[in-house]
């Protein structure tokens, strides 16, 4: 079944990136101009997300949010702002809005609220079901973390979700908001390298009219914005170290001033911080405040890399077939045991991110109703970087792993030759002799 999209920007560039990125994952995208043209398309299709500009050449974007939601209550609306404007997302979320992007973003944000906007099974999960559901995993180690989020989620202490990229840090971030008292009120996140380190403070704490030059009327932060809500702040290391000590103040009193402010303000919201890097370092190094590190580190999370975990792969590998199969036109497609064999065999660098990029490119390419093998990164699959042994794998399934292994390798060098056997050996580093010895040995030298 068809999934709509409805776009509204007066802007062409950004309109058409907007209406590409959902066209990219499968939606049927409507754009629209202006107010007047979205009134008239609101009814065209059942639409379930939108990306929704505020300013419009014929009046406030926001005037046309109740009634898209009232029309289709399930879509997932996501409005756009500028900086300087944050504080109609206060609006926007009474209104309705399930989501916002502030200008100027990057394609990655982009990218992060459409998996948001097209995985409703996947966040009504988390809302309702818990966490333990709302990832897809076997790991005793990743399940016992996901016990720890259920038991935080309902308190008001701060977290610190640390892991590499693309390991899931955001939807951890969320599952905390959603399972908590707080959950009807607004989740913000803030991508603290995202923003420029002069307006990070102004777009945090908001600004009084005349701060500066350009100021023109008062503005609320972001921490007004998720008044009652939780604070999502990504990559938190890079935040600057002349605004540490004003988060600093929040976590502690709950007080804030905005840029240019004489009074002092009250913020009632819980902040959850992520990071990829190393912030005992970043102490030792004047890098980042102690006092703020342990505000932040009151309980700490730290979710393990896709390679710590390699049953997670297959498994993971096959919802993701599942996921976009039918997107692509492709219901039926299934994933071969050597390519999730093939899989076990790369580090994954980017985590479940990369993973899941990995599988959508091979389904959207795939030219039969099976999967035989997964291009993955910029490593081949025969780059020595890029193979390694999974961890707690217990002594008796050595032989079988190797033979799958040795398997897999000789099935891709031979697809990737066109099964040239001086030319699959060339890309295994092996004599032709030894292929050959190999493929008998496997049963695969006819």
């Amino acid at each position: 079944m068809a999934r709509h999209l409805l776009v509204v920007d007066d802007e062409p560039i950004m309109g058409d990136f907007l209406c590409e990125a959902g066209e990219r994952i499968g939606f049927v995208v409507t754009h629209a101009d202006s107010i007047r043209t979205a009134r008239e398309k609101i009814g065209a299709a059942p639409y379930d997300a939108a990306f929704l500009d505020i300013r419009l050449p014929d009046g406030d974007g926001l005037s046309i949010l109740g009634d898209l939601r009232a029309r289709h209550p399930r879509c997932h609306i996501c409005v756009i702002t500028a900086y300087g404007t944050v504080d109609t997302a206060v609006s926007a979320m009474k209104l309705g809005a399930d989501d916002f992007l502030m200008k100027p973003f990057s394609v990655t944000d982009v990218d992060r609220v459409l998996q948001r906007l097209d995985q409703p099974a996947r966040r009504e999960t988390a809302e309702g079901a818990g966490m333990a559901d709302a990832f897809v995993t076997q790991d005793a180690k990743m399940k016992d973390l996901l016990d720890l989020v259920a038991r935080v989620a309902p308190t008001d202490a701060s977290v610190l979700v640390m892991g590499e990229s693309g390991t899931g840090k955001e939807l951890i971030a969320r599952g905390l908001h959603h399972l908590s008292r707080r959950r009807d009120c607004p989740f913000v996140a803030v991508n603290c390298s995202a923003i420029p380190e002069n307006l990070l403070e102004a777009e945090l704490f908001g600004y009084e009219k005349g701060a500066f030059t350009g100021a023109e009327r008062r503005k609320l932060g972001l921490v007004e914005v998720a008044g009652g809500g939780t604070l999502f702040l990504d990559e938190v290391a890079e935040l600057p170290v002349q605004i540490q000590p004003k988060l600093l103040r929040v976590l502690e009193g709950g007080e804030f001033r905005r840029v240019g402010g004489q009074g002092t303000l009250r913020a009632d919201i819980r902040v959850v911080a992520a990071t990829n890097k190393n912030l005992t370092e970043l102490v030792k190094q004047n890098l980042f405040r102690e006092d703020l590190f342990y505000r932040l580190n009151v309980i700490p999370i730290q979710i393990p890399p896709l390679r710590e975990r390699p049953g997670d792969i297959p498994i993971l590998a096959e919802y993701f077939v599942k996921e976009y199969g039918p997107r692509y036109g492709k219901p039926d497609i299934v994933l071969a045991e050597p390519a999730k064999a093939s899989l076990l065999m790369y580090a994954w660098p980017g985590n479940v991110r990369e993973l899941e990029n990995a599988i959508q490119r091979a389904v959207a390419l795939a030219q039969a109703g099976v999967l035989q093998s997964v291009e993955h990164g910029e490593a081949a699959a025969f780059a020595p970087d890029s193979v390694y042994a999974p961890a707690h794998v217990g002594l008796a399934d050595f032989d079988t792993l190797v033979d799958t292994y040795e398997k897999t390798l000789l099935t891709e060098a031979l697809r990737r030759s066109g099964g040239n056997q001086t030319e699959a050996a060339a890309l295994l580093g092996l004599k032709r002799t030894t292929l050959l010895m190999k493929l008998k040995k496997f049963g695969m030298d006819s």
